[in-house]
């Protein structure tokens, strides 16, 4: 077996605590939800985990997209980190993997998952000693690019409205106090600035 690389991080206080790297590049101070004061202070160690465990499996699920024949675009992974304690008062881990796949059959997603599941190494260090449950997200959080270019330029024009607006009123009011060939002129300017 070869090594690509070591990550070293150093804890200091435990739960309620500090990490570190000896290369400056993480520098937290833990939060402890289980500590009053404290909760909600900085990240705790299962968001962290987290934080990595979903960034490792989407490395995975693209790599096995790929060798399906299936690549994907536009996914996302959540996960969610559960510190758990059984009857007789030890801890373990429950954790969820949400993957958001757009476009994509429920089924061939499932299939790239359980794929993922398998080269990754975070899967591979968890297997027989956590929960890991794999899961589908259905696409709902974010538009496909062609209806977020769309949406981007609809919120454009809703933010010109008020402006436009003030100067519509103004036109009206000044049409108001014209006749003739001056109201025919405002009617004109008014359907000018409409357009």
């Amino acid at each position: 077996m070869k090594t690509r690389f070591t990550s070293e991080a150093i804890s200091k206080g435990g739960r309620s605590g500090t990490v570190t790297s000896p290369d400056g590049l993480l520098s937290i101070t833990l939060g402890n939800p289980l500590e009053a004061g404290i909760e909600t202070r900085g990240p705790n160690p299962e968001l962290l985990f987290a934080g990595a465990y979903s960034a490792c499996y989407h490395g995975a699920l693209v790599n096995a997209a790929k060798k399906l024949g299936t690549p994907i675009q536009g996914s996302t992974v959540r996960a969610m980190v559960s510190l758990v304690e059984d009857e007789e008062g030890a801890y373990g881990l429950a954790v969820e993997l949400h993957a958001l796949l757009p476009g994509m059959d429920p089924d061939q997603a499932r299939r790239i998952m359980e794929q993922a599941h398998q080269t990754c190494p975070y899967s591979k260090a968890l297997r027989g000693e956590a929960s890991v449950a794999l899961i589908v997200d259905r696409a709902q959080s974010a538009p496909p690019p062609e209806l977020e270019k769309n949406l981007g330029r609809d919120l454009a024009l809703i933010e010109e409205l008020p402006a436009k607006t003030k100067d519509l009123s103004a036109l009206m009011d000044a049409s108001e106090k014209t006749t003739g060939k001056e109201r025919a002129a405002v009617t004109k300017s008014i359907r000018d600035k409409a357009k």
